[in-house]
């Protein structure tokens, strides 16, 4: 298990063995070359599950509303997580 916060203080605990699926590298893909940006909604589901609400309860606006930027930014430091393993776990 990788655990780790980021740096707005949401904390995770991912399997490592997530990560190793061709369907996250094509999703990183496409969010990072911004050639399918709702492919965000499959990395947040793949990588958090059930924990998908609670990461959408901690950047959620005093609206409601769930920024797609905050959500992106906390995935970025998670994957960051996964290469820094050693540390992090």
């Amino acid at each position: 298990m990788i655990t780790g916060k980021t740096s707005t203080g949401f904390e995770f605990e991912i399997d490592e063995n997530v990560i190793n699926d061709m369907r996250i590298l094509d999703a990183v893909s496409e969010v990072a070359n911004e050639t399918n940006l709702l492919a965000i909604s499959f990395l947040v589901d793949t990588l958090l599950g059930e924990n998908k609400e609670r990461l959408y309860k901690h950047v959620a606006e005093k609206n409601g509303r769930v920024p797609i930027d905050k959500v992106n930014s906390e995935i970025t430091e998670i994957f960051k997580a996964f290469g820094g393993a050693g540390k992090n776990s």
